[in-house]
């Protein structure tokens, strides 16, 4: 192709480009504008949106990344409902709990990046649940990117998630980020945790194959890295599964994080097949423990593991070696 076609190729491109750009956007601002049914008529002509507001949003609105922890946990909503950072002040360690629904590694990748600071945390606390190492993450991205409260971390976010949509959640969040929540939380979180009562979901058999989606997997390896590379200390847990066990899955899914575990030379306290430690009656649901089944699995984690690791910051003790 002679230069002066492949100049005017380029240029032709580049307005191209900038012109869909424009129309893009304009066709955004339009649809976040016009409403039905109060509700911005954007949310009905893309797919993949997820209104802000809801326990995620409350979650990163209380959460202050200035102040100390001792503790941060991440993972999906069973990590949300089921450690209980009410129970760490009892035991005088300063803990927040920044799980989120169905949150997948990629989405704990970004997390963990924008809101694990040296010297502002003293320990991680990781759950691994093998459904979400093998679930797609537009869904937990959508929500997240609409309701963290940094937008850089929407924006890692929306990369990471390498969907198309997810641009649409992000350029949404930037049109919507002055207007108040869509809705609110029906219940209040302490600490980010969210107490479910024993009645409230109801029991329901999922025996979906394990699959797993090697990004995730590299997700969680360049966690552990980085965690590794600012020398904070972290912890992975499996919680108890003892109504919905899922063997067949649950050892496709070790095999998996393995080689990442040993690797990264990090702690992983597997919980699942242990019957000792909870029983059916803690359980809200197949996945999620009730806030009796939170209270008691938490206050196992303190003495079992967390006393193991790291001492409450008035003693100040180094992190245990062995």
């Amino acid at each position: 192709m002679p230069l002066i076609h492949l100049k005017k190729f380029i240029s032709s491109s580049f307005k191209f480009a900038v012109a869909f750009g424009l129309v893009y956007l304009l066709l955004l601002v339009v649809l976040c504008e016009v409403k039905l049914s109060g509700k911005p008529l954007v949310f009905r002509a893309c797919q993949g949106l997820v209104w802000k507001g809801g326990y995620t949003y409350d979650r990163f609105k209380e959460f202050d990344p200035n102040h100390v922890y001792d503790i941060l946990v991440f993972g999906s909503s069973r990590a949300n409902r089921g450690i209980n950072p009410k129970n760490f002040d009892a035991f005088g360690y300063r803990a927040y709990n920044l799980s989120t629904d169905d949150q997948t590694p990629i989405n704990t990748e970004v997390l963990v990046r924008e809101y694990v600071k040296p010297h502002y945390c003293r320990l991680v606390i990781i759950d691994l649940y093998d459904k979400v190492f093998a679930q797609p993450d537009l869904e937990s991205t959508s929500d997240l990117i609409q309701n963290v409260s940094e937008h850089t971390a929407a924006l890692r976010m929306a990369y990471k998630s390498k969907d198309v949509r997810s641009l649409n959640s992000f350029c949404v969040r930037m049109l919507l980020r002055n207007k108040a929540p869509l809705y609110e939380a029906e219940t209040d979180l302490y600490k980010g945790f969210r107490g479910l009562k024993k009645d409230s979901v109801s029991f329901k058999s999922n025996h979906t194959p394990y699959k797993s989606i090697l990004r995730n997997i590299e997700s969680l390896n360049r966690t552990l890295s980085y965690l590794k590379s600012i020398n904070m200390p972290v912890l992975l847990v499996s919680q108890p599964m003892i109504f919905y066990k899922r063997m067949a899955n649950h050892q496709l899914f070790l095999k998996d994080i393995e080689s990442v575990i040993k690797q990264n030379n990090v702690r992983f306290y597997n919980f699942t097949n242990d019957a000792s430690v909870l029983s059916i009656d803690d359980y809200a649901d197949e996945c999620h423990l009730s806030i009796i089944g939170a209270n008691k699995y938490s206050e196992f984690l303190l003495k079992e593991v967390i006393a193991k690791n790291i001492k409450p910051r008035n003693s100040l003790l180094p992190l245990v070696n062995n």
